[in-house]
């Protein structure tokens, strides 16, 4: 997990809610990796690469 953003994303798509076309498969395999690890330190968004 890299940022906020992203957390909320994979969720999202995990309950077939995603406006991003992410799978939901993908989202659900993304949560269920995850569980547990802390959100709060991470930053809201990541920066693009140039």
């Amino acid at each position: 997990m890299k940022s906020k953003a992203q957390n909320r994303a994979m969720h999202a798509a995990a309950e077939g809610r995603s406006k991003l076309g992410i799978p939901a498969k993908v989202g659900k395999k993304f949560t269920s990796e995850q569980h547990g690890k802390p959100v709060k330190r991470l930053p809201e968004r990541k920066k693009a690469k140039r």
